[in-house]
């Protein structure tokens, strides 16, 4: 079998960024129709959606942040050892370079889905 070094692409930050747009575009549309905030603070929302599940003390400033700094925490270690492959260019096997790839777009998904449910949490 031959071994094939892991080396981050373009492909990462693609996936990166694809998910965290979406997200960001899935979050703005409910809050547009929230007549208390402003064009500003909502693009700060959608922008602040990229750093993970810290996005819902940010937008609501008042409430206690430390659940979704620990989930922050969390889910950065996650999304960290998913890029540690890639980033240490770890010679593996095809079989192992799918596994690979497959945990960091599910790391990269979780990442989102935690902004997006921290965002539900704080905002209710």
């Amino acid at each position: 079998m031959d071994a094939t070094k892991l080396k981050p692409t373009k492909l990462h930050l693609l996936i990166w960024l694809g998910f965290g747009s979406f997200v960001a575009a899935w979050v703005m549309l409910p809050l547009l129709k929230y007549s208390k905030m402003t064009t500003g603070q909502i693009a700060l929302i959608s922008i602040s959606v990229f750093l993970g599940p810290v996005v819902g003390p940010i937008a609501n400033p008042g409430a206690n942040a430390m659940v979704a700094v620990k989930w922050t925490l969390g889910y950065g270690a996650f999304f960290a050892l998913s890029c540690l492959p890639f980033i240490f260019k770890a010679s593996v096997t095809e079989h192992w370079k799918r596994w690979a790839w497959a945990f960091y777009v599910f790391a990269s998904f979780l990442w989102f889905f935690a902004a997006w449910v921290s965002l539900q949490m704080y905002m209710s």
